[in-house]
C-alpha cells in the first residue's frame, strides 16, 4: 500500500514509483478511503474504512470520482472494514457503477460485512453491483 501523500503525482519518500491518486483520504475521523493495489491490468483496489453516511457521501462521491478518474480499467472496493453505508452513499456507488461501465471498465465489492451484504441484497444493490467474497474473486471477474 502507498503512505498517506498530499497530493497526486508525488513521488513517495521510499519509492521511486508514483501513485496515480491520493492514496488515502481521510473524509472524517470515522470513514477512510485508501489505494491498495493497483494491478498490472490497470484495476485498483480501494479498501473503505469506518461508516459513509449523509454527512459524508458528498465528500466519498468527491474522492471516489477522482480515484476513478486516474485511469483504472476496473475498481475493486474491499469492504471488509466499513460499518454502515447509507442510501446516499449506496447512490455514490451507482454512479460510479455506471460511470466505470462508460469507459468500459467495471466496479465490484468485496469482502462485504455479512450486515452489510443484507443492505445490498434488501435494496437490489449486489444486481447491479457484483458483489464477491474476496479480492481474488473480485480482481476475477474484472479480468472477464
Amino acid at each position: 500500500m502507498w503512505p498517506i501523500r498530499e497530493r497526486p503525482g508525488e513521488r513517495h519518500q521510499d519509492s521511486r514509483e508514483e501513485c496515480p491518486v491520493k492514496c488515502r483520504q481521510e473524509l472524517r475521523d470515522d470513514v477512510n478511503v485508501n489505494v491498495v493495489n493497483v494491478t498490472g491490468s490497470g484495476v485498483m483496489i480501494v479498501a473503505i474504512e469506518g461508516r459513509v453516511d449523509g454527512s459524508t457521501a458528498q465528500r466519498f462521491q468527491r474522492v471516489l470520482g477522482a480515484v476513478a478518474d486516474a485511469g483504472p480499467q476496473g475498481m475493486v472496493l474491499d469492504l471488509a472494514d466499513l460499518t454502515y453505508i447509507s442510501s446516499a452513499a449506496l447512490r455514490v456507488l451507482l454512479g460510479l457503477t455506471k460511470a466505470q461501465a462508460r469507459k468500459g471498465g467495471t466496479l465490484t465489492v468485496c469482502s462485504v460485512p455479512d450486515s452489510l451484504r443484507k443492505v445490498f441484497e434488501v435494496s437490489g444493490f449486489d444486481q447491479i453491483i457484483p458483489v464477491h467474497d474476496s479480492q481474488a474473486e473480485a480482481l476475477a471477474a474484472c479480468a472477464r
